[in-house]
């Protein structure tokens, strides 16, 4: 039915991106928010763009999907789309290094 072949798209949408991302996420540091992989990701497909509904709902899948990247929603409202690796304590502790210099 839809929902298995929606589900399988939104897969296939969630590997694309992880791919996509992949090399970006050093210049990023880890992070990137929803917004900026939407507009990056639909600029480099050029033609057949996806909505910001399948990009949220591949995002979602790819923990599941051990794609190495997770959708993160702040209080204020931002979501961002972060590398597993990327973790608070790590940056706070990058950040207090750059203080210090």
């Amino acid at each position: 039915g839809k929902d298995s072949s929606t589900q399988e798209y939104h897969e296939l949408v969630a590997r694309q991106v992880a791919d996509f991302l992949h090399p970006k996420w050093e210049s990023s540091g880890g992070i990137l928010t929803m917004t900026d992989v939407f507009c990056l990701f639909n600029r480099a497909r050029g033609s057949n763009l996806i909505s910001p509904e399948d990009l949220r709902s591949a995002i979602d899948l790819a923990g599941s999907l051990k794609l190495g990247m997770s959708s993160r929603t702040f209080p204020s409202g931002l979501v961002v789309v972060q590398q597993d690796s990327w973790d608070d304590n790590k940056m706070a502790q990058k950040l207090a290094k750059m203080c210090e210099n």
